[in-house]
């Protein structure tokens, strides 16, 4: 069966949607003012999502995951050094991902509270851009958040043109508004609206059924 090539991380990770909620009540975030075009969308760095997966026990602050990001790719990085400019562009578009990576690790923990098959894999979610996939009624659903932003369509343009999709896939791509989103501290989370708007997609294309009626 498909998922059964990849993994699930979310099995090894020590946190459930609450707790995570709660720690992150308890974590600042900062968003330096700097952009690069270049860093933005020129350059195909090392992925986030393996470091940030890698070290979730305990759960890193916003300079901490920086800190983890450019120790787990010191090779690249020595290979090819930063430039200041490029180094504080680079840090600072790390700094504007952690919280959305957060944002998705809560909502895949909120999930999987509410649905028995829900797998994340960095690999799938890089090589086959597939942020989440959850199966049900012997369907796969690729499912896909992002915040409506011009930012967040830009971002899920360049990831869909650099992927080809899986015939045996329902792709779900569903915009969010952060607006009235769950606050936890500095971060919005998804939470019980964005449930009711998976739920509904998985409904609509044909996944309807009886283990997830609760759902309703």
């Amino acid at each position: 069966m498909f998922p059964d090539n990849y993994p699930n991380y979310l099995t090894a990770v020590p946190h459930t949607a609450a707790n995570l909620a709660r720690q992150l009540a308890g974590f600042s975030l900062r968003f330096p003012s700097i952009k690069d075009e270049t860093v933005e969308w020129g350059v195909a760095w090392p992925s986030f999502v393996y470091s940030f997966y890698k070290h979730l026990d305990p759960l890193p602050t916003q300079a901490q995951f920086w800190e983890y990001y450019t120790a787990d790719n010191h090779d690249f990085f020595q290979q090819r050094p930063l430039t200041p400019a490029t180094h504080a562009a680079l840090q600072a578009r790390v700094y504007r991902t952690y919280p959305s990576l957060m944002r998705d690790l809560h909502f895949a923990l909120f999930l999987r509270e509410r649905l028995p098959h829900v797998l994340y894999n960095p690999q799938l979610d890089v090589e086959q851009g597939i942020d989440l996939l959850i199966t049900h009624q012997k369907r796969y659903f690729a499912l896909n958040l992002y915040t409506n932003t011009a930012r967040a369509h830009h971002g899920r343009t360049q990831k869909q043109h650099r992927h080809t999709p899986i015939p045996q896939v329902i792709y779900l791509e569903l915009p969010v508004e952060l607006k009235g989103a769950t606050r936890a501290g500095d971060f919005y989370l998804y939470g019980e609206r964005e449930w009711r708007q998976v739920w509904q997609a998985i409904h609509h294309n044909g996944g309807k059924g009886e283990e997830a009626r609760k759902g309703e």
